[in-house]
């Protein structure tokens, strides 16, 4: 066990649907720590692993393991996404029994239950890996320099847009945040029931990860148990200050997102911009449309300082060995072979909404698939011209992310009423984040 760590729901949730790797595995398997469950385990012989995940495409998935692997039978359960998914997670690692080989987790989320100790240390396993995946995608599933997690796929932040009110009001795809604030401005001036964009007031993860685009660094791991909070950095603050100040003067609604109305105002034109994510056309935005409504595009994300871009994510999973896994060496070959396998890959890429975290996507041919909503646009070119500014950023999350986007959602729509400043509701957050670390066995500068 890593030390311990207990999180509270986080509100809302991201989207709710969603041959040499072998060798190579099988060659560390006798050197291999076994991690937080203890010593590595292989049977030797026939083995049945059970594997827990909400991904539409794991009976194809199942069905490729298996042939290529004679000896594994896979049986597959499909779990709910988001917090119940998490839920069930935490009731069975929590028992000590009834919790699976393999699970699927996302990055956000894989801190807590690595510091609870119920997630196998893979480091050695995804050692002959490191090349096949972009540095910081390894930052997202390690701690304490133990790797916990097999990358699946990367979820960057883009702007998803309406071309046609952009046009109609003569307002360019905005390339810095200037520019939109710009654009938000003439927009709702020329028609006050438009508004270019809205901030989803009850979505945490979604408002860190403007503050990471923006520069940012919440959470930074020091050493073993200390690390570094900060929510009042001048990054946090500008972000935050920005998005207020479009509030104020109308031009940005604040609402929650994922809401009946909000998903009508989506239907019916009101935002011209969802500052969103990758997935988003398939899982936040497609939901609400009728087919002939399939015509948004996708874009870049706005800059702070273009000579200097910044990227984000909104999301992005992994697939873990549990502590309780008595195949803890074919189960570490499964989710190996999830991340890495070319025909996974391809398949990961044509579920719609999924970015693979493999450097082999853009080879497979999904890489190059339309997206319908966005009337036919290869979404995943752009997206990959941002990868590179994402393994720049520093950024990581943290055995409390949960809890600091609950914190985030109950102080920052304090700021929007106007009761505190966002400079208090980030101090607020910050204070609040590090008083519940320190009470979990942390220390905390």
């Amino acid at each position: 066990m890593i030390g311990s760590a207990q999180t509270t729901p986080s509100g809302v949730s991201r989207r709710t649907l969603l041959g040499g790797a072998a060798a190579s595995l099988l060659a560390l398997a006798g050197c291999g720590d076994g991690g937080a469950g203890g010593g590595s385990s292989s049977s030797g012989g026939n083995v049945t692993l059970e594997w827990w995940s909400w991904l539409s495409n794991c009976p194809d998935l199942v069905k490729m393991y298996e042939e290529q692997h004679p000896n594994v039978k896979i049986n597959f359960t499909s779990v709910p996404g988001g917090d119940p998914a998490y839920q069930k997670y935490a009731a069975a690692l929590r028992a000590g029994s009834g919790a699976p080989d393999v699970l699927q987790i996302e990055y956000d989320r894989l801190p807590q239950f690595a510091y609870e100790g119920h997630l196998v240390d893979l480091t050695s396993y995804a050692k002959p890996f490191q090349a096949d995946f972009p540095d910081f995608s390894w930052r997202m599933v390690t701690i304490e320099n133990r790797v916990f997690g097999i990358p699946i796929d990367l979820d960057p932040m883009c702007l998803l847009y309406k071309p046609d009110i952009l046009e109609r009001n003569k307002i360019a795809v905005p390339t810095t945040w200037t520019e939109f604030a710009d654009a938000a401005a003439k927009l709702h001036q020329a028609d006050a029931s438009r508004f270019l964009s809205f901030f989803p007031s009850n979505n945490g993860i979604r408002m860190m990860g403007l503050m990471w685009q923006g520069g940012a660094t919440p959470f930074e791991e020091l050493a073993p148990k200390q690390w570094r909070i900060n929510f009042t950095s001048p990054e946090a603050s500008k972000v935050m200050n920005f998005w207020g100040d479009l509030i104020k003067k109308g031009y940005v609604k604040a609402t929650p997102a994922a809401t009946p109305e909000w998903g009508n105002e989506i239907a019916t034109g009101v935002y011209a911009i969802d500052v969103g994510a990758i997935w988003g056309p398939t899982y936040e935005i497609g939901p609400y449309l009728k087919k002939t409504q399939y015509n948004w595009k996708a874009a870049k994300m706005p800059q702070w300082d273009p000579a200097h871009p910044q990227e984000s994510m909104w999301g992005g999973l992994s697939f873990a060995v549990t502590d309780q896994s008595k195949h803890k060496q074919e189960a570490a070959q499964f989710a190996a072979w999830l991340g890495t396998d070319e025909k996974a890959v391809q398949s990961h890429g044509s579920t719609g909404g999924l970015y693979g975290a493999s450097n082999k996507f853009p080879q497979v041919q999904a890489f190059k698939s339309r997206q319908p909503v966005l009337g036919g646009q290869q979404e995943n070119l752009l997206i990959s011209q941002v990868i590179p500014t994402l393994t720049a950023s520093k950024f990581r999350w943290s055995p409390w992310s949960q809890y600091a986007f609950n914190q985030l959602q109950t102080e920052v729509p304090k700021a929007i009423a106007g009761s505190i400043t966002y400079d208090q509701a980030l101090a607020n957050v910050e204070a609040s984040v590090k008083s519940f670390a320190k009470q979990q066995g942390f220390k905390v500068v």
